[in-house]
């Protein structure tokens, strides 16, 4: 993989670099972002970074493009992992892992997961108003109603684990369905 990247795209092995740094500084002391109630931001950061080197390798150099179309998704992604932590709330706490939900407490975190969410979907929005990404592209608002009847249900019982079942699933189909509508829209505006 390194051969091959220095062979074709020399500069991805900066951004590969970048990712390692920030997979490492997820969990790993010094930083320990996770446990610092920073692990969203490495999500984001990380999954972003795959969007760029992706782009790097076609491009043969950086661009604003893979920021404007992968931001969103890694907001998305980053909820993922954001609604997974109040089922483990109690054992992070006893383990000394200071994630945000721990350190905001359940019922004031709750909020967090609307807010990614409208981070994301307001991103998109910006960008297409922006022309960073074409106006098909707003397709890839359509799960904005997962998200939000994921929020609902976290609303309604974030104290309670076994009733989250249904928000988790809900997260992972908006982030996976809007990654793909997001796509879908950047192929068909070629």
């Amino acid at each position: 993989g390194l051969w091959l990247a220095a062979a074709s795209a020399p500069g991805l092995i900066g951004i590969g670099l970048v990712g390692l740094l920030v997979g490492w500084a997820y969990s790993a002391p010094p930083f320990r972002l996770q446990s610092r109630g920073l692990g969203e931001f490495g999500i984001t950061a990380a999954w972003l970074l795959i969007v760029i080197g992706s782009d790097f390798v076609q491009r043969h150099e950086l661009s604003l493009a893979p920021v404007a179309a992968g931001l969103g998704f890694a907001l998305l992604v980053a909820n993922i992992l954001f609604i997974n932590q109040f089922p483990d709330a109690k054992a992070d706490a006893q383990a000394g892992k200071r994630t945000i939900v721990v350190r905001l407490g359940v019922q004031r975190a709750r909020r967090g997961y609307a807010l990614i969410a409208l981070l994301c979907y307001g991103w998109v929005t910006t960008m297409v108003a922006l022309g960073r990404l074409p106006a098909v592209a707003l397709i890839s608002l359509l799960p904005a109603l997962a998200s939000f009847k994921a929020a609902g249900n976290l609303a309604a019982h974030a104290a309670r684990p076994m009733q989250l079942v249904m928000g988790i699933k809900l997260t992972i189909l908006a982030a996976a369905l809007h990654g793909l509508l997001l796509a879908a829209a950047l192929i068909f505006a070629v």
